[in-house]
């Protein structure tokens, strides 16, 4: 099936580890000039070298999605050196970790806002002029089902995560006339499936993650899945590619569920 993603430039803001690394290589494999906007730049270059190893042309580039400056400092190399932005995916996102909300202080609320839904404002903003002059463009975002399940001690994260959701269905609306379409990808839990997948900044490698970790917990999130297993980096990047790509071309304001049947 062609995809119509060779030669196209995507940008995966994000793109160094765990969903973001599986994104990254996917569209790497469908000979997609990928940039690799990522807080850590030497995973990203670690991921870009991965990815022109499968023969595509890759850019990595140290981008923190809070910063608006760096963000649009992104976009503009990523013009400069491929001269189109074609495809958006924003994946930066996560969560402060598992509290009651009234024992979340204040400052993990903003933490999750921030991560979440101010990543996804700044880098959705700063290619939208470009893909409006050219009538074309897509754009997918990395929800989560924890806004769906509700997930007790996730309050804020699972908020944030609702949010990128309704963006993306009133975007589409705003601007399909231009041949623009948002989607997004709902994944369940995904975990790293090797230490290359992990940067040494990802949050999986932090106390925030730990209980994900723990094998326990692991397995009772497996019991609850039609498919008896968690997800993979690159369950969500077949997902992503599917939905940036001409085969969903009349698709537009949908979240796709990528969790196994949860």
């Amino acid at each position: 099936m062609d995809t119509g993603l060779r030669g196209k430039t995507v940008i995966v803001s994000g793109g160094g580890s765990n969903i973001g690394y599986g994104i990254s290589l996917a569209f790497a494999e469908e000979a997609a000039n990928v940039v690799i906007g990522d807080i850590d730049e030497a995973q990203a270059r670690k991921v870009a070298k991965k990815a022109q190893a499968l023969g595509a042309k890759a850019l990595a580039i140290k981008c923190d999605a809070l910063e608006n400056d760096q963000v649009s400092a992104m976009v503009k190399r990523a013009l400069d050196e491929f001269k189109a932005v074609d495809v958006l995916v924003n994946v930066v996102g996560g969560a402060s970790g598992y509290s009651l909300f009234t024992e979340k202080p204040r400052e993990a609320w903003r933490y999750d806002l921030d991560l979440n839904i101010i990543s996804f404002l700044n880098c959705t903003r700063a290619v939208l002029d470009h893909m409006i002059e050219r009538k074309r463009g897509s754009v997918v975002s990395i929800a989560s089902e924890a806004q769906r399940w509700g997930v007790p001690g996730l309050s804020v994260y699972n908020g944030a995560k609702a949010a990128i959701i309704a963006l993306t269905r009133t975007l589409a609306r705003e601007y399909g006339e231009h041949g623009i379409r948002f989607n997004a990808v709902s994944p369940g839990l995904v975990l790293p499936t090797s230490e290359e997948e992990m940067g040494e900044l990802s949050l999986w490698r932090s106390e925030r993650t730990a209980i994900v970790r723990e094998p326990d917990f692991q397995a009772r999130i497996m019991t609850t899945c039609a498919i008896k297993r968690l997800g993979r980096p690159e369950d969500i990047g077949k997902a992503a590619v599917f939905l940036a790509s001409e085969c969903a071309s009349y698709i537009t304001g949908q979240t796709l569920s990528v969790s196994g049947a949860v």
